[in-house]
């Protein structure tokens, strides 16, 4: 039985019995593998932290197998669980067919063609969670907040009045140059608003938005991450290029504007967990591993 780790709450994970969690795939990545502590934590979400979850964990420890979406996930559940939890390698997002992304990518070329708009635009965050420090990424841009720039805050998901005082703070240093998106989009809408972006800040020093990541590295755009945080030492891992959040502020803003860097590796990795044909291959070498009694 696969699962997914957003249908659960510690509570929830203490009710189902431990016959029932032996049969059990549960499939997360990242942050959520982390449980760390959250910047806003308050009294109840510190009490579920520091007991509840410890005592869902020895529960967990009976499961049949993490599923996990990125090779730095193996180390996270080996730190929560121990290197005696077995590993299910999964999908992380919903897989397409090739020639679909190949046309998506075309016809949001082609009307990038026609955008007057020269700006830089950059995406700071990827929602507005405080985790996200926001602060941090848009003090080191405000080093180009004269340059030929567009500063653009996402939030498709995220906390209301964080998300007020960040676009203020934004607005504040930025002026008409930052523009604020407040509203969840479709697939298709999603994918050309990445597209007119030419690079990305995420400031998380867990995992985050993989699917996400996938994309931005099939359309060859700059990718900005914390040196030490797990999602950079994913890419790092398989050789895809990415820059140092440390970087911005210091560096001439036409070194920012520079798109003459290796995009090979990080779009055939993209490729590799995005199309339909390798998806279907790495769920058919899972199954024969859960078959074979690897899992």
């Amino acid at each position: 039985i696969f699962l997914h780790w957003n249908l659960f709450n510690p509570l929830l994970v203490l009710k189902i019995p431990t016959k029932i969690w032996k049969k059990i795939i549960w499939v997360e990545w990242g942050t959520d593998i982390e449980r760390g502590k959250d910047i806003d934590e308050g009294f109840f979400k510190h009490l579920v932290r520091m007991v509840f979850w410890p005592l869902a964990d020895r529960k967990l420890r009976k499961i049949r197998a993490i599923g996990i979406g990125a090779k730095t996930d193996n180390i996270l559940v080996y730190k929560r669980f121990g290197f005696s939890m077995p590993i299910a390698r999964c999908c992380i997002s919903e897989p397409r067919d090739e020639e679909y992304h190949k046309s998506l990518l075309e016809a949001s070329n082609k009307k990038l063609a026609n955008t007057p708009n020269s700006a830089f635009r950059i995406m700071a965050g990827y929602s507005t969670y405080p985790n996200q420090k926001h602060k941090e990424i848009l003090d080191k841009l405000s080093a180009y907040k004269d340059e030929n720039i567009i500063v653009s805050l996402f939030s498709g998901h995220g906390q209301d009045a964080y998300a007020a005082r960040i676009v203020e703070y934004a607005k504040n240093i930025f002026g008409d140059k930052c523009e604020y998106i407040d509203h969840r989009m479709d697939f298709e809408d999603f994918f050309h608003y990445l597209n007119t972006c030419d690079a990305v800040v995420f400031n998380q020093q867990g995992q985050l938005a993989l699917g996400t990541i996938n994309l931005l590295l099939y359309m060859g755009k700059k990718i900005y991450l914390p040196e030490d945080s797990y999602t950079k030492k994913m890419l790092d891992l398989d050789g895809a290029t990415s820059f140092r959040i440390d970087e911005l502020g210091k560096m001439p803003f036409k070194e920012i504007c520079d798109k003459n860097f290796d995009t090979s590796l990080g779009r055939k990795l993209a490729e590799f967990k995005m199309f339909q044909s390798d998806a279907y291959a790495l769920w058919a070498k899972t199954f024969k591993d859960i078959e074979r009694g690897y899992i």
